[in-house]
């Protein structure tokens, strides 16, 4: 689980990084909109599959759905990453060997 938290959270960082270093680092005193035109509809995107996740699983993990439902919105793309690294539970363990079904 460390694994996936470490990945989602390092991407996020590298989105983030470019949105930023394209927009403030500029010597342009008007930068240019296509960063913010790319990133707010995968943001908006992103968002909706995470919501449609949430309402469609059966399960989830730590917290009850409304609540990652809240932090998916309020903290956009990190309350997603979060939500798909940890709280969405993983697919079902198969039985051990000579075990009853």
């Amino acid at each position: 689980m460390a694994v996936r938290v470490a990945v989602g959270l390092a991407a996020y960082l590298v989105v983030a990084g470019v949105v930023i270093g394209t927009t403030v680092l500029t010597a342009d005193p008007r930068p240019s909109p296509w960063p913010w035109l790319l990133f707010v509809p995968l943001a908006i995107g992103f968002d909706a599959y995470c919501l449609r996740d949430i309402v469609r699983a059966t399960d989830v993990r730590y917290l009850r759905k409304w609540v990652w439902a809240l932090i998916c919105l309020a903290q956009v793309p990190l309350g997603g990453i979060l939500y798909l690294t940890i709280g969405r539970p993983g697919p079902a363990q198969p039985a051990p060997p000579g075990t009853p079904s």
